[in-house]
């Protein structure tokens, strides 16, 4: 019966021992908690601005690169307009002086003078400039 005894006694002390390892184990593992769970925060939080600040500069480097394109085509087509509407402007002006060249070529055929025209330094109308 000793022995009986004997190894209830190291049976208690064993249970004992596990309940001490237990007990020391559970304000351990509640602080790895604790740690792991503020670590994980921790992390997330990394990501999440590390995601934010990556979005940002690729639209700061983008923005920049549009805005550069874009200038460099208003340029452009500004120039097309300006080119375009000069040209435009100098056919215009060379029709004109056609006509007015056509125009003084047929008065001094006819020996006639356009209406008002300033003759001398007195204006005349072009009847009383016609030749008889």
């Amino acid at each position: 019966m000793g022995d009986f005894q004997s190894s209830r006694t190291d049976m208690d002390d064993n249970s004992q021992r596990r309940k001490r390892t237990s007990n020391d184990i559970e304000p351990v593992a509640a602080t790895e908690d604790r740690a792991v769970s503020c670590l994980r925060i921790v992390v997330v939080a990394v990501l999440v601005l590390a995601g934010i600040l990556v979005g940002v500069l690729v639209y700061l480097v983008a923005a920049d690169s549009d805005q550069e394109n874009f200038r460099r085509q208003y340029d452009t087509h500004a120039n097309q307009i300006l080119e375009a509407f000069n040209s435009n402007l100098n056919l215009k002006l060379g029709a004109l002086e056609s006509l007015g060249v056509s125009v003084s070529s047929y008065a001094s055929d006819q020996q006639e003078f356009a209406a008002n025209v300033v003759d001398g330094g007195a204006t005349t109308a072009a009847s009383d400039n016609a030749v008889p």
